[in-house]
């Protein structure tokens, strides 16, 4: 399974979309993944998703199911359980008959032979609100009361060693009200896994 050229994604963020063809994969090293290629629908930028349907974008990736040690991978089998539809039958996977619903996926940058893709690190939920965490408000109040006086008392020596900033601070940058068009696509290489 390869994208088709052009259609190679060619930035990091969040992105939802359908997953349109999967496979089982194993590495040399013993792990195994769900390698998937993901149809871009939308993209979130400024705390917002918008519709990016009209440039046909897709992302590959691989969620590894089994660590190079032979134990599962908890999080990325609860991943694709909780979040893509599948029922946790490997063998639907390698016979083609799992029906995953949409997802959310993080792509990141990543790097090989010198040629730099993007490809899926995680998949959430499709309607998952992008927060940067899991911990939520009431845990983090609790947090801020059981620690708050040794982390301000850490960051303040912190400040106090770092050496003064040089210059003067950049100017804060306007909030974009649109989506950053993509830009050209390149040629996608060979999808090779480094093991």
């Amino acid at each position: 399974m390869q994208i088709p050229e052009g259609k190679e994604l060619d930035r990091v963020g969040r992105f939802r979309g359908k997953i349109l063809s999967y496979n089982l994969n194993a590495a040399k090293s013993g792990a195994k993944s769900v390698f998937m290629i993901v149809e871009i629908d939308e993209i979130h930028q400024d705390g917002e998703w918008f519709d990016w349907r009209e440039y046909g974008f897709q992302v590959s990736g691989d969620v590894w199911i089994v660590k190079k040690d032979g134990t599962l991978n908890g999080n990325q089998v609860r991943a694709l359980t909780d979040h893509a539809g599948w029922d946790g039958d490997i063998v639907a996977i390698s016979n083609g008959s799992w029906q995953p619903t949409p997802v959310q996926i993080t792509a990141e940058e990543n790097e090989y032979n010198g040629h730099t893709s993007y490809r899926i690190q995680w998949i959430n939920a499709y309607d998952s609100e992008p927060s940067g965490g899991n911990v939520s408000l009431d845990d983090a109040t609790a947090m801020a009361a059981k620690f708050g006086s040794q982390l301000r008392a850490i960051a303040g020596n912190g400040s106090r060693n770092s050496a003064p900033p040089a210059g003067a601070p950049e100017s804060p940058k306007p909030k974009a009200t649109t989506p950053t068009p993509p830009s050209s696509p390149s040629v996608a290489e060979a999808d090779e896994i480094p093991f």
